[in-house]
């Protein structure tokens, strides 16, 4: 029997320790560090998902440009996840999206983005401190 991807994935999430649900809109996500990561399966005949960790962190009403660029320099120095603001510019999103051509590889690429996500919020907030304190030092 041929799994699709979305199968697939769940299967490995769950290999890997992890306990994959779809929620009502059909999203495949689990819990990662007591944050929800979502799945997204590729474009059809694609073999490319991506992983989302959504709102980790809040946006403060005047922090909008020190949070944009913390988000381009994390997204240009770790080049493998990007960081980016939602479309109400209230919360910090982190995706990794990457290309796999077997199970084994799918599991190596899970295993890789959910080490980036395990230092990406540490690395965010770092880099937000240090930009706003060279703000500050001018």
């Amino acid at each position: 029997m041929i799994m699709t991807e979305k199968e697939l994935l769940a299967k490995v999430i769950a290999d890997l320790g992890y306990h994959p649900q779809t929620d009502e809109d059909g999203v495949l996500h689990f819990m990662f560090q007591m944050k929800t990561v979502c799945v997204i399966p590729g474009d059809e005949g694609e073999q490319s998902p991506a992983l989302l960790l959504p709102n980790f962190a809040e946006i403060a009403e005047n922090e909008t440009h020190l949070v944009l660029a913390a988000c381009n320099q994390l997204t240009r120095e770790t080049r493998i996840i990007k960081v980016f603001i939602n479309d109400t510019y209230q919360m910090v999103h982190a995706s990794y999206e990457f290309y796999y051509c077997d199970e084994d590889c799918l599991r190596e690429n899970v295993k890789r983005a959910l080490d980036a996500f395990a230092v990406i919020r540490t690395m965010y907030a770092r880099t937000k401190n240090r930009l706003q304190e060279a703000m500050t030092n001018k």
